[in-house]
């Protein structure tokens, strides 16, 4: 349900401030502040949101750096998993994951990816992001784990190990390179880093040939 703060203006009209939209701000604002350092002022200057509106609908800091850090990551989450929906063979699902995760547009990678370590690094210093960095992890690993058990179903993939390993170690690697990301990359990096992990996931997986017809 999207929560609004009703504050006025200077003639005395209610003006409404919607939460999903203030978040947004302050994710973009943390993207540039990082996450220690973010304040209402630069969420403000952001959202065109008064400051003591801010601090009415987020009492501390903490919460509002932790809502919006929290939304942004679900948001892309679910916008990944979505985009790949129309993906029916398991191998062709993982190769696009594999791209989508990695090769985005220069700034929208970059910006995905160095919020993505900004939640890590948070979530070990704060309980309550640990438990909403589970809940995603589950989500996102899930996700992984069903699209293999389903390739190895349909006689399309034959790892050496269980599902559940073989999505962990591909989780794994996603984000254990993709971490590298944050920073400015060429185009040539990030096209050997999509190879590199494409050629591991099929090692991995052992994708089998589509019968003819097939798709």
């Amino acid at each position: 349900m999207t929560v609004t703060h009703q504050t006025r203006n200077k003639g005395g009209r209610p003006l409404l401030h919607d939460e999903a939209a203030m978040l947004d701000a302050a994710a973009r604002a943390l993207l540039r502040r990082g996450y220690p350092a973010l304040r209402y002022s630069d969420v403000s200057e952001e959202s065109g949101v008064p400051v003591p509106s801010l601090q009415h609908r987020f009492v501390t800091l903490d919460r509002l750096r932790r809502a919006a850090l929290c939304r942004k990551v679900r948001l892309e989450l679910e916008e990944l998993v979505s985009a790949l929906a129309c993906q029916r063979d398991p191998w062709e699902w993982i190769v696009a994951m594999i791209e989508r995760s990695v090769a985005l547009e220069p700034d929208v990678r970059e910006n995905d990816w160095k919020l993505w370590t900004e939640y890590l690094h948070a979530a070990a210093h704060d309980t309550s992001l640990a438990e909403d960095f589970d809940e995603v992890d589950r989500i996102w690993f899930e996700a992984l784990e069903g699209v293999v058990a389903r390739g190895i179903a349909e006689g399309r993939l034959r790892p050496q190990q269980s599902a559940a390993d073989s999505a962990r170690v591909l989780q794994g690697l996603i984000d254990g390179m993709g971490s590298m990301l944050a920073m400015t990359r060429t185009q040539e990096y990030v096209d050997e880093m999509v190879r590199v992990l494409t050629n591991t996931a099929r090692i991995l997986l052992q994708p089998q040939p589509t019968e003819p017809g097939h798709g």
